[in-house]
């Protein structure tokens, strides 16, 4: 794990531009010189060695010597464009291929355990007798060949034998042979690099949990001490909660600061995990298989001339149509239509949640909106309510960050205005 990681990040400093133009190298199509060219090509060292020593001997021959001198000049000059495209392409990744046939030739060594890890080996194995990385070095190693011929000495070699045409032509007859090779190499490597990035969370964090897939007709989202797990443990508050085998919308309601949005994120962020294969940060954990939808920080863009508004009537539209198209869907959505008046907000809030329920749809809404938590008592075998609240003690706001059953009572706008010497009419009364 850790060499194929430390190989990858010496590659990955300088790939990320050059594997662009690799693959509009490879998606290329190819030229396919003549065939009097490329038996010429592979025949003029010797011609112009034999010429060369023949002319020692046989004056006459400097006149043959010379046209091959013109012929190949003319020749690179009809090539010089296309041969420079190329270095431009792929000049730079001689290099980067290297480390990449490290890598390649690492998950070949290993003797793995699971079928999805020996699946990704055989398609390594490339074409051929050779190894797929033992083809990729020799694509290095031609890519270097190209470099080197487009140097001073390299002038020479080309005048003599057509160096960067020969080299041209190699490149080409690599790519003919193994440009899918390489393609599907590059995938395969991806999902080793997905694969251990899901495996350190498990070697870092080993006392986090794999959650169990539900497979019953509703939705499950089941999980004992569930937490953010970008919070650190020292400070993280951890809490239980529980859909099982059930259609229900939450409602979470309660003072600024007191942990919606952080719980909304926390199984949010935990679920995917789950689905994806790696350890959730949570005692226990069940889950049904679905998709997250989350509508959080919803913002205006002035470069698209959006409003919070109307950015927020796009997500909901979103979610409709997911809800139409995708099975199951669970949503996340922190503080709905917040870009409106408290009028508009009650009452567009109240008609989204009707389409919601009459779509079957699940998921958590939080909200400051106490009214919003009124529609429980309308329907009450679909909506269950929760908050998140604080306690006052000595004018001092505490916050326990635990999920609670019902509606919230306690708010702390107003002590948080005080603070900053703005006090409410309320307030002014009491005085």
């Amino acid at each position: 794990k850790h060499h194929f990681q430390a190989v990858l990040l010496f590659a990955n400093k300088a790939a990320d531009d050059q594997s662009a133009e690799l693959f509009k190298f490879l998606n290329a199509k190819l030229n396919e010189p003549a065939s009097w060219l490329k038996v010429y090509v592979r025949w003029i060292p010797l011609i112009f060695l034999f010429t060369a020593i023949g002319s020692w001997f046989i004056p006459s021959l400097l006149i043959l010597l010379s046209v091959l001198i013109i012929f190949n000049l003319i020749l690179m000059q009809q090539y010089h464009s296309r041969i420079l495209k190329t270095d431009s392409m792929i000049g730079k990744m001689s290099r980067i291929l290297d480390h990449f046939s490290e890598a390649i030739t690492a998950v070949m060594d290993q003797n793995w355990n699971s079928t999805m890890c020996r699946q990704l080996a055989e398609d390594l194995k490339g074409n051929g007798d050779k190894k797929l990385s033992e083809q990729i070095k020799r694509f290095s190693l031609l890519i270097s060949h190209l470099t080197f011929g487009l140097t001073a000495v390299g002038g020479i070699l080309n005048v003599v034998m057509l160096w960067n045409i020969r080299q041209l032509f190699s490149i080409e007859n690599w790519k003919k042979e193994n440009q899918e090779g390489l393609k599907q190499a590059f995938d395969v490597l991806a999902s080793f690099e997905a694969l251990i990035s899901l495996s350190s969370l498990n070697t870092n964090y080993p006392e986090w949990c794999f959650a169990e897939i539900n497979e019953q007709e509703n939705y499950t989202l089941k999980a004992k001490s569930i937490g953010h797990p970008l919070i650190p443990s020292q400070q993280r508050v951890d809490n239980d909660f529980l859909l099982d085998n059930q259609l229900k919308i939450d409602i979470i309601t309660g003072s600024n600061m007191a942990g919606k949005s952080t719980f909304l994120r926390t199984l949010g962020i935990n679920t995917v995990l789950a689905l994806s294969g790696a350890p959730s940060c949570a005692l226990s954990m069940e889950v049904s298989r679905m998709l997250i939808f989350t509508y959080m920080r919803i913002r205006d863009s002035l470069n698209e001339s959006t409003s919070t508004f109307k950015a927020e009537l796009d997500r909901l539209q979103a979610l409709i149509k997911m809800l139409d198209n995708s099975g199951k869907v669970y949503f996340l959505i922190d503080e709905m239509l917040r870009g409106t008046n408290s009028v508009d907000k009650y009452l567009g809030s109240k008609a989204v949640f009707e389409k919601l329920i009459a779509q079957h749809a699940v998921g958590i809404v939080a909200t400051h909106d106490l009214q919003i938590a009124e529609l429980e008592q309308k329907y009450p075998d679909y909506i269950r309510n929760y908050y998140f609240d604080i306690q006052m003690e000595a004018d001092e706001m505490r916050f326990d960050y635990k999920l609670k059953e019902g509606e919230c009572k306690t708010f702390n706008a107003s002590l948080l205005l005080q603070r900053i010497g703005i006090y409410t009419e309320n307030q002014h009364r009491q005085d």
